[in-house]
């Protein structure tokens, strides 16, 4: 039969945290640099090389296609924003903006309020994290 949604969306919910751990590994293998992907992971966990591989060209495809996007809004005098749809544990903006990249127009991340709730507790628990919003 079809799954109840309650277990659809627990299923959907765990993607985030299954993103952050091949995230994280990748990152420690040095595939990535992302200094803050750590703190959304409470139990790192090594992945096959392939899921390493697939999470770098998935970071660095997303990446890219962002930074043309900032650097094409901001050209023209543009302030542009980025909604992330599903953003999970992501910790893109962190990086964007120790970069001086953050898109000047706001970034705003979506996703559902179990997991937005679960991220929000976990970037007030960690200077790294918290301190950034205030000068965001």
């Amino acid at each position: 039969g079809m799954p109840s949604s309650q277990s659809h969306d627990d299923a959907v919910m765990a993607t985030s945290d299954d993103a952050a751990v091949s995230k994280l590994s990748a990152v420690q293998l040095k595939y990535l640099e992302d200094p803050y992907i750590q703190h959304m992971v409470a139990q790192p966990t090594r992945r096959a090389p392939l899921i390493n591989r697939g999470y770098y060209s998935r970071v660095r495809h997303i990446r890219k296609a962002l930074d043309s996007f900032l650097e094409l809004s901001e050209s023209v005098g543009e302030q542009p924003q980025v909604v992330s749809l599903g953003a999970g544990l992501d910790t893109m903006w962190w990086c964007l903006r120790d970069e001086g990249k953050a898109p000047k127009g706001g970034w705003y991340e979506v996703d559902y309020e179990k997991v937005v709730r679960s991220k929000r507790e976990v970037v007030l628990r960690t200077p790294p994290l918290s301190r950034a919003l205030g000068d965001g």
